[in-house]
């Protein structure tokens, strides 16, 4: 499945902070989705925030398109990851 790939941070509890505010701010895009992380290679940011399931990537990147149009950094990526 696809997911939109929103953020990365230092610590699991940095990304379970910047979802609980994301879905407060952007209730009606977020609300639906499930919040993963997988860990990345950036050694200042080694966990990534990754959201999902959505129904194909036509729907990830329409959603990264309304997301970007609000200031949040996104990207299409797969629906992988352990639960946030």
């Amino acid at each position: 499945p696809a997911g939109v790939r929103l953020t990365a941070g230092p610590s699991l509890d940095a990304l379970r902070l910047s979802w609980s505010l994301m879905t407060e701010r952007n209730s009606a895009e977020l609300s639906a989705l499930e919040p993963r992380y997988v860990v990345g290679n950036t050694p200042s940011a080694p966990f990534i925030l990754i959201a999902g399931p959505l129904r194909s990537g036509e729907d990830a990147k329409t959603l990264c398109a309304n997301l970007l149009r609000k200031g949040i950094p996104c990207s299409v990526d797969t629906f992988t990851g352990n639960a946030l």
